[in-house]
């Protein structure tokens, strides 16, 4: 855990981070089950120009084996407020979770079905409406590539 830390504060002009890394970092620490970086590392996230995107929350929701209903639901309105049109990759990544009655009530209440999201856009990929852009990590919108789905 300690190189992930030393990515996240980075004072090096040598080594700049990207949406990718960004994203790797993210699902490494989901898969962990340190849900509890989150925050730290998206903000940091955001210093470096990025707000998280479709690709990102790929990245999260495939790593929340581990989590709590309520980990997961946070992450969901994460995407929300970040804009991110939740996709049939999404809906996939979540795995164990799509049976899970708060969580399938929590995309009821956006009149969508989990298991009937939509196809990614061919414009965007497994992503949203964005990922590079200023402000706090759950505001910002832009265009950009993120670490994928795997």
């Amino acid at each position: 855990e300690e190189w992930l830390q030393n990515m996240i504060n980075l004072n090096d002009n040598r080594i700049k981070p990207d949406e990718v890394t960004f994203n790797g970092v993210l699902k490494a620490h989901a898969g962990a089950g340190m849900f509890c970086a989150f925050d730290p590392i998206l903000n940091r996230m955001s210093t470096f120009g990025f707000s998280p995107d479709g690709f990102t929350f790929t990245a999260i929701f495939t790593g929340l084996r581990s989590a709590r209903v309520a980990d997961v639901l946070k992450f969901l309105d994460l995407s929300e407020s970040s804009n991110v049109e939740l996709n049939f990759y999404h809906g996939t990544s979540l795995g164990k979770w799509r049976g899970d009655p708060k969580v399938r009530s929590w995309f009821s209440n956006r009149n969508l079905d989990i298991n009937n999201l939509p196809q990614p856009s061919r414009g965007g990929g497994r992503g949203g409406r964005g990922s590079r852009g200023g402000g706090r990590h759950n505001t910002g919108r832009g265009r950009g590539r993120g670490g994928g789905r795997g």
